[in-house]
């Protein structure tokens, strides 16, 4: 496992349970699509009381990005290009200034790949600096590729 993925499970408040199940994911992934790999994120996102709901793990290679959907309970992986570009993204923020996060603070990135296939990623807290980081990292090349 690279730095960058160990320093992200260690980094944000993940249990135990999760971050073997986490791992177990990544295992079966490189198994499957044979990538090395470079980033992950956690889409979640906090119910109305509060609780945490782990949607989807998501693995960044330098050329695809993995969805991993219903990762906690289900063996879905969705794989597809970032090399090629995206057609559309859009980011939102709430109580995240792009530096200083706290309890509200909330991203949400959602992407165009292809005409038929999209994805979104939500996050929360701490959660937030990773996944505006991820977005600086693969979603606004993917974008500026599309246009050259």
């Amino acid at each position: 496992m690279s730095k960058i993925v160990s320093d992200y499970l260690e980094n944000l408040p993940f249990t135990k349970v999760l971050k073997d199940r986490v791992n177990h994911i990544l295992e079966l992934n490189l198994k499957v699509f044979e990538f090395e790999l470079e980033d992950i994120l956690i889409s979640e996102y906090k119910n109305q009381e509060g609780v945490n709901i782990y949607t989807s793990l998501w693995i960044f290679t330098e050329e695809f990005s993995i969805e991993c959907k219903n990762f906690l309970y289900t063996y879905d992986f969705d794989l597809t290009p970032m090399s090629k570009g995206i057609n559309y993204c859009s980011i939102s923020f709430e109580n995240y200034n792009l530096e200083e996060t706290n309890d509200g603070s909330k991203v949400n990135i959602s992407a165009q790949f292809s005409d038929a296939v999209h994805g979104s990623i939500v996050a929360t807290g701490i959660n937030c600096k990773y996944a505006y980081n991820i977005y600086k990292k693969y979603f606004i090349p993917a974008l500026k590729k599309k246009c050259s």
